[in-house]
């Protein structure tokens, strides 16, 4: 625990419990829920996560849960850390309208993380080393049984500030390198094609995002073939994942390569790529230290037509958006 911690985590609890009699909550405590947010930069993973859990309790305090569903999902969904699922099991109770399938997220969040579980503090942060609040688990256990009694419906999940539509055409001089150390840029792959652009890293340790957007992109490339669509995930760490290990990695996960079918990393700096498309990575001082799951398809002028983003997208799904791409070009997302 250091001095400057200790006053950034009292800072955010004021900021959650001080309501402005005209502007209502503090809305600007939703921006730190993302994983680029300034005040995660430079932290090891765990330190991250239990940061971003402590903003997340911040959220729910402030009564903004309502709008920070889909971060509450996404949690429920594909979260690892004790920390993590505590925060957003408890966040769910904050929500006026519970989605029918919070429940099996519930479920399925306690079970994955019941082996490694642990006493919780969200009270404060830093959180004491020996916390001796309640379990990931006990949390979740207890929220669900709390989930009947509110008034169920189904919540409109909402949607983060989009990609700019144009951003692939911003990055068409953004230089890349493939698996097999192949040179192209943004524009000379992704653009003239329906494309499905992905993002991961290697040295990911959440079997559910990274190592699965891989497996899916490899699914996706037979639901797309008679399309002529451009499929790719591009690492969030490119100066760790030289084109070996992106190959390797690809392959072990059935990843099938070709002229339209490429893992790639950034050939320069890698910040063009996370600005424009407004990433949802992180970075402590050796790599990434929390990630949200993207995955982006283009028209072939190079328009942003859909997006997943926090969710475990289905590659059925993107197919279908991969062919509204190519007969309806600027359908709205």
């Amino acid at each position: 625990m250091t001095p400057s911690d200790a006053v950034l985590g009292a800072a955010l609890m004021r900021r959650a419990t001080e309501v402005d009699c005209c502007c209502g909550p503090d809305r600007g405590l939703l921006k730190l829920l993302r994983e680029d947010a300034p005040i995660y930069d430079g932290r090891g993973a765990i330190e991250a996560e239990r940061l971003r859990a402590f903003v997340m309790e911040c959220v729910s305090r402030a009564g903004l849960a309502g709008e920070a569903l889909a971060f509450i999902r996404e949690d429920l969904e594909t979260a690892t850390d004790p920390y993590t699922i505590a925060a957003a099991a408890r966040a769910v109770r904050h929500l006026s309208s519970v989605p029918t399938d919070i429940e099996a997220l519930l479920r399925g969040a306690a079970d994955r993380v019941r082996y490694v579980d642990e006493n919780v503090c969200l009270d404060v942060y830093p959180a004491p080393q020996a916390a001796d609040g309640r379990s990931a688990v006990a949390e979740a256990m207890e929220t669900l049984a709390m989930v009947g009694l509110v008034a169920r419906g189904e919540a409109e999940i909402p949607t983060e500030v989009d990609a700019p539509e144009d951003a692939i055409v911003r990055l068409r001089d953004v230089a890349l390198e493939d698996q097999d150390g192949q040179e192209t840029t943004f524009g000379s792959l992704f653009l003239g094609h329906p494309s499905v652009i992905a993002f991961f890293y290697t040295r990911c340790m959440n079997p559910d995002k990274c190592s699965r957007t891989i497996g899916r992109l490899g699914a996706l490339q037979d639901l797309v073939a008679d399309t002529g669509a451009v499929v790719a995930g591009i690492t969030y760490d490119p100066a760790y994942d030289g084109p070996e290990r992106l190959h390797r990695y690809g392959k072990d996960r059935g990843f099938r390569f070709g002229p339209r079918a490429r893992l790639l990393r950034s050939a320069g700096s890698f910040e063009p790529i996370r600005q424009t498309l407004l990433l949802g990575v992180g970075y402590g001082t050796a790599t990434v230290n929390r990630h949200a799951v993207e995955v982006f398809v283009a028209d072939p002028a190079g328009r942003l037509v859909s997006f997943r983003t926090r969710e475990l997208w289905d590659e059925r799904d993107v197919a279908e958006a991969v062919r509204r791409a190519v007969s309806e070009p600027h359908a709205v997302r």
